[in-house]
C-alpha cells in the first residue's frame, strides 16, 4: 500500500481549500469532491488524513432518500469535536411498516 504524504506545498493548499469549506457548512466526501475539484478517491484520502489529525469531525449523519432505506451518509465538519452518533438501521418491521403507510 502507497504512503500518502500530506505536508507537500499541493497538499496544503488543498487541505485548506477542505478547511475553508469545512469552517462554513458541513459538506460529505462527494460534495467536497465537486468543490474542489479533487477525486472522490483522493477525498477520501485527506478526509482520512485530517480525522487522524482531530482536524475535522463527523458533524451528523443524513439519509438522502429515506424511501430507499440508504446508508447513512457522514457530514464532515472543522474542528475537534466527538463524532455524531451513527444512526441505526431500521428493523425488518419499521420498514415493513414504512412501506405499508407509503402504500396506503
Amino acid at each position: 500500500m502507497n504512503k500518502y504524504s500530506f505536508d507537500r506545498t499541493a497538499s496544503l493548499i488543498r487541505i485548506d481549500k477542505i478547511i475553508n469549506l469545512l469552517k462554513k457548512y458541513p459538506h460529505n466526501a462527494a460534495e467536497l469532491a465537486e468543490k474542489t475539484f479533487i477525486s472522490y478517491r483522493q477525498i477520501g484520502r485527506y478526509i482520512k488524513h485530517m480525522r487522524l489529525t482531530n482536524q475535522i469531525y463527523i458533524h451528523e449523519y443524513r439519509r438522502m432518500n429515506k424511501e430507499k432505506y440508504d446508508k447513512p451518509i457522514p457530514y464532515y465538519k472543522f474542528g475537534n469535536k466527538p463524532d455524531a452518533v451513527k444512526q441505526k438501521p431500521l428493523t425488518h418491521a419499521e420498514r415493513n411498516k414504512s412501506y405499508r403507510d407509503r402504500v396506503k
